[in-house]
């Protein structure tokens, strides 16, 4: 029997399964976060909003930056996604390959993304995340 791989990026219809969950529209978005640090600065408690008017499932990040990072992530209880910060060699800089987040994480109308993030540089480092997954309405 051949094994079907899975796409975590793709909707549930797209990877041939059912018709998604009934009575819930998911559309691709993606939430960007731009920060500068300082040579070796440190901050802790930064926070990527969600939007009031769905929920959002993330699945995959992709990060562009000067210089290299520790981050770590939290969802919107505070609940951490690593026990540490991951250095950014672990996660993906092409666009076209993000880092997947599986099984996704869903985030509350409202809710956040907590992120910890430590410059290793030595210099002033601009980091952009990108925060891939989707929007879910409601019908």
């Amino acid at each position: 029997m051949q094994q079907r791989l899975m796409n975590p990026l793709a909707s549930q219809q797209l990877n041939g399964i059912g018709q998604g969950q009934p009575g819930y529209m998911d559309l691709p978005f993606d939430y960007v976060f731009t920060i500068t640090l300082q040579g070796n600065q440190v901050l802790n408690q930064q926070m990527q909003a969600i939007h009031t008017d769905s929920a959002f499932l993330w699945r995959g990040l992709v990060f562009a930056s000067t210089g290299i990072f520790t981050v770590r992530f939290s969802d919107s209880q505070g609940y951490y996604l690593s026990d540490g910060q991951v250095d950014s060699a672990n996660l993906s800089n092409d666009g076209s390959s993000p880092y997947i987040i599986f099984p996704e994480v869903p985030l509350p109308p409202g809710g956040r993304i907590g992120i910890d993030v430590t410059d290793l540089s030595g210099q002033a480092n601009r980091i952009q995340l990108v925060f891939k997954g989707v929007k879910r309405f409601t019908l």
